[in-house]
């Protein structure tokens, strides 16, 4: 996860701990029950692959690694 998005979790209110950067277990907790992750081409043509993290009731987050589209999804619903 870039400097960026650990700075946008903690400006909104992440719970920090002593050594500051969200575990991805962190992160699932915080989002709820009925999260779902799923990992999808970008194109069909190429080889890249990005990351949802959705919960039920259509909330989600998008990253090209699992722990951005879960901290997206988290952004999200905390807004």
């Amino acid at each position: 996860m870039n400097e960026r998005l650990i700075q946008e979790l903690k400006d909104a209110g992440f719970p920090q701990g002593s050594e500051w950067s969200p575990s991805l277990r962190d992160l699932v907790d915080a989002c709820g029950e009925n999260f779902r992750l799923f990992n999808y081409p970008l194109d069909e043509h190429k080889p890249e692959r990005a990351w949802m993290a959705k919960i039920d009731g259509g909330a989600y987050g998008r990253g090209k690694t699992h722990m951005d589209a879960v901290a997206r999804l988290w952004l999200v619903l905390n807004k």
